[in-house]
């Protein structure tokens, strides 16, 4: 589900997705349930648009299965992650080259870090 405000140049936007995970039938590993939410405020002038962009992911429930009682042992595994960074972009004719940045500043039982994008976008005709 997305939701955006777009006006006098302005773009606040919220795109959220769920994910429901099914069990491994080789493990018999069935990891939990995620949400993962991406925000974005930014303002165009002209040609270019500047802003900050963020992002969580949350596992709302525990994973089950073979291993997953060590995970409940240790206060359970769910995966977290929130970043934040600015974000650039030009337009290029029909064509938007869009340049994000976003500091993972915390993580739990999840792969985290730093990232840098490039995106082009143009419509479809």
């Amino acid at each position: 589900m997305a939701l955006s405000w777009l006006r006098n140049g302005w773009n606040l936007s919220m795109d959220a997705t769920y994910a429901y995970n099914f069990r491994n039938p080789d493990t018999q590993y069935k990891s939990g349930q995620q949400l993962a939410i991406d925000y974005t405020v930014a303002k165009t002038i002209g040609k270019w648009t500047i802003g900050v962009g963020g992002y969580q992911e949350n596992q709302l429930s525990d994973d089950s299965g073979s291993g997953a009682a060590a995970c409940a042992q240790t206060g359970g595994c769910r995966a977290s992650n929130y970043g934040i960074g600015p974000l650039l972009g030009y337009q290029l004719g029909k064509v938007k080259l869009m340049a994000i940045y976003n500091h993972g500043f915390r993580t739990t039982s999840d792969v985290g870090g730093d990232s840098f994008n490039l995106r082009l976008s143009f419509p479809f005709q």
